[in-house]
């Protein structure tokens, strides 16, 4: 027995079996498949196989443009780039990858950037980048910056590890402003002038951040207002742990965990006990 689909005679489901779920994809070599029910029988099967651009690789059902090296600048809007490897720093104060595109997706794909130098640094002078991602990635080490935006807006800074730098883990900065970013789940450690950085960075979202052992300060706000934080572990930090200047003084804290603060006025009334 069957059913009547504009005009068209399918199959009730019957006997028929699913071989995937709905929406889901993979790889077929270098072209792709999603799943659906593309037969109109009430089963799902792979539908027909769909080529990656030319440069890209299907690596989990998803089109991606590899990184395997340092030196990269990543120009393409609204592609997702993939670390498939560690990748060796080039030293000194030069970033590891550059991205001067809109929407680009880096994918640490929890890898590693080891050796000295700058970790990633969004920038684009003409027009800085706005609905970029950065996720799993794990920087070891850096002499320069771990995560530095130059100018930004409607960014996502998530899921990443920072372990050991000079300046500072994650930094986001404009003349300008600085937008609608969100900085959460990240781990920054060990960073000697600064966990996290906001200098002229209004309106972002800092939360569930684990910012600790910083022999400087955890967290540093200049000339920033209308963030909020959230949740955020900030504590062992050699200086203060959250500092701000006489400009950035409206702010929002709720949830979060710290020693001390400078200038910021936080109310302990809305924030967690002092570190354990």
């Amino acid at each position: 027995a069957g059913t009547c689909n504009n005009g068209v005679c399918v199959s009730s489901g019957v006997g028929c079996v699913s071989v995937c779920t709905s929406g889901a994809k993979q790889c077929s070599g270098n072209d792709y498949q999603v799943c659906g029910d593309y037969n109109l029988d009430s089963c799902t099967e792979w539908g027909t196989a769909t080529a990656c651009s030319s440069g890209e690789t299907c690596l989990s059902g998803e089109c991606v443009i590899e990184i395997t090296s340092c030196g990269v600048t990543l120009n393409q809007a609204n592609k997702k780039y993939v670390l498939t490897q560690d990748l060796i720093g080039i030293g000194g104060f030069t970033p590891c990858i550059v991205i001067n595109a809109d929407g680009v997706i880096l994918d640490g794909n929890n890898r590693n950037i080891i050796g000295g130098g700058g970790g990633v640094q969004v920038i684009n002078l003409a027009s800085p980048p706005n609905g970029v991602i950065i996720e799993n990635l794990i920087i070891p080490s850096t002499t320069y910056y771990g995560i530095f935006f130059s100018g930004c807006n409607n960014n996502i800074i998530q899921n990443n590890e920072i372990l050991s730098g000079q300046l500072f883990g994650i930094s986001l900065n404009s003349v300008s402003g600085c937008g609608n970013n969100q900085i959460i789940n990240n781990r920054v450690e060990n960073i000697l002038q600064g966990g996290i950085s906001l200098n002229s960075a209004n309106g972002n979202t800092i939360d569930n951040n684990n910012v600790i052992n910083n022999p400087g300060i955890g967290i540093i706000l200049t000339n920033s207002i209308n963030n909020n934080f959230n949740n955020n572990y900030v504590c062992v930090s050699g200086f203060v742990d959250f500092n701000c200047d006489a400009t950035s003084a409206t702010n929002s804290y709720s949830g979060n965990t710290f020693d001390n603060e400078n200038l910021c006025g936080i109310s302990r009334a809305s924030n967690s006990v002092i570190c354990p």
